[in-house]
């Protein structure tokens, strides 16, 4: 049975492009967010034409459910220069069981994931050929995005439905407001033939996370594209794959309630 190529792959590469764009187009210490909204939206553009990796429906397993819409408000009018924690924002938690803290130290992130995934913060040759013999692909797609990751989990094998689950942070962290994140979500969604099929927001210690949950009517992987606030108020663009709707919102549940 042939499984599909892994979709991870082909978000990687487009993230690579997405931080090659802000590396170019703004400093990460920025406190304005105009020229993150432009970053973002150029990042966008230049994710169009990222060499992707070809997906195809599996034929041998049923479809998975059909994600349900959010019935929490969209987080536009929510909108605010930096990420701002309430007056008495609850600690992080200690990660449940199961589960084990992992950092993403350039961005300024801690959270948690389960612990039997695999964790990678350094990527030199060896780990990113460990890396491309587990999702089955080839080294030089690899290559091209772990330089511009800093920190990448996977899940021991795939799941049913031939989904890689995994979390993975960029190391650029941004300025940006509510609309400009959703606005980056919609469109990038909507450019890869993408739909949101939930756009919304949860609290942490370090302030509001928004995410959006993306899908495809030719791809099992169901993609959340989740902006994790740091200490400092700025963005960390997070990627959390999975095959259902409640197993994205149990894995950012989880980063929520224990990110640091």
């Amino acid at each position: 049975m042939r499984r599909p190529r892994s979709s991870l792959v082909a978000a990687l590469l487009g993230a690579c492009l997405i931080l090659g764009a802000c590396n170019q187009g703004g400093s990460t210490t920025s406190s304005r967010t105009e020229p993150a909204a432009s970053t973002a939206e150029a990042a966008q553009d230049q994710t169009n034409s990222a060499p992707g990796v070809s997906i195809h429906r599996r034929t041998d397993s049923p479809a998975p459910p059909s994600p349900s819409p959010s019935s929490t408000p969209s987080a536009r009018s929510t909108a605010s220069t930096r990420s701002k924690p309430s007056a008495t924002p609850a600690p992080p938690a200690d990660p449940p069981a199961g589960y084990v803290s992992v950092s993403a130290p350039t961005a300024g992130v801690t959270f948690a994931v389960p612990a039997d995934w695999s964790v990678y913060n350094t990527f030199d040759d060896a780990t990113n050929q460990e890396i491309a013999d587990h999702l089955e692909t080839d080294v030089a797609s690899i290559k091209n995005s772990t330089g511009l990751m800093d920190l990448m989990t996977l899940a021991p094998a795939r799941d049913s439905l031939g989904v890689m689950e995994g979390v993975f942070c960029l190391k650029l962290a941004l300025p940006m407001d509510a609309t400009t994140i959703e606005s980056t979500v919609r469109k990038s969604a909507s450019d890869s033939g993408g739909n949101v099929d939930v756009f919304t927001s949860t609290e942490s210690t370090n302030g509001t996370i928004y995410y959006g949950i993306v899908s495809s009517a030719d791809n099992y992987a169901l993609v959340g594209r989740v902006y994790l606030p740091n200490s400092s108020g700025s963005y960390v663009t997070t990627y959390v794959y999975a095959s259902s709707t409640e197993r994205l919102q149990e894995l950012i549940s989880v980063l929520a309630t224990t990110l640091r």
